[in-house]
Parts: C-alpha cells; sequence; structure tokens
C-alpha cells in the first residue's frame, strides 16, 4: 500500500508546558513533544539528518525547480520522515509517497498527513 503526502509550508511554535508544535499553514500540529522528550533528543535529530541528506541530492538533481521530483521512502511506515520531507521541502520541489509491508500502519499514516493536510 502506498499513499502520497502533499507539502505545505510551517513554522515552529513553543506551546503550552513547554511543547515544541510545528504548525503547518493552516495551523495543525505536525509534530508535538516535550522538551527533552525522547522526540527532542532522538527522532528529531534522525529526521534533520535524513532530510539533509535527501534534500542535498535533490538540489542535485538535474530537473531541481523544473519539475516536482517523486521521492519513495521504502519501510516508511507510518510516514514520519515522508510528511517532515513534504512539509520542509514543498510540494513544488518534492512528491512523498510511502510504501510499507503493513497496510493498516500505511493507513494511519495517511490519516494523519490529511489532518496535517499534507
Amino acid at each position: 500500500d502506498a499513499t502520497t503526502s502533499k507539502a505545505t509550508t510551517s513554522e515552529m511554535r513553543t506551546g503550552e508546558m513547554g511543547n515544541t508544535v510545528k504548525m503547518d499553514t493552516m495551523g495543525s500540529a505536525l509534530v508535538q513533544s516535550r522538551e527533552g522528550s525522547r522526540w527532542q533528543r532522538a527522532k528529531r535529530p534522525q529526521l534533520e539528518w535524513m532530510k539533509n541528506q535527501i534534500q542535498g541530492v535533490v538540489q542535485a538533481h538535474p530537473d531541481y525547480k523544473k519539475r516536482p521530483l517523486n521521492i519513495l521512502d521504502i519501510g516508511g511506515g507510518r510516514g514520519h520522515l515522508a510528511n517532515y520531507l513534504a512539509s520542509t521541502l514543498g510540494d513544488d520541489i518534492v512528491n512523498v509517497h510511502v510504501i510499507d509491508i503493513d497496510d493498516r500502519t500505511v493507513k494511519n499514516g495517511m490519516v494523519n498527513a490529511r489532518r496535517n493536510n499534507l
């Protein structure tokens, strides 16, 4: 099963109780975590590193900014990386697709992407 994430622009805000909340243009939270949480310590740096690596490859592509490039996240589960790529790189730059062996996980990821207008 596969899904596509459509990108929107986003910004970081500090939520109640010191949580970091990533907001899309519609005001929907993309990522919410407590300062110092496992997400902040481990997952967010991993996503940032992967995004930076992928962004370098995308920018080196000959069709960069000429057309949206397709990215396939194999084994992407609920689409955390796909949603992050779509929200940070933009839908004019990339179309991100997720494929995983677990259909239910991908469907949950699709719900989250829709909820966040991705």
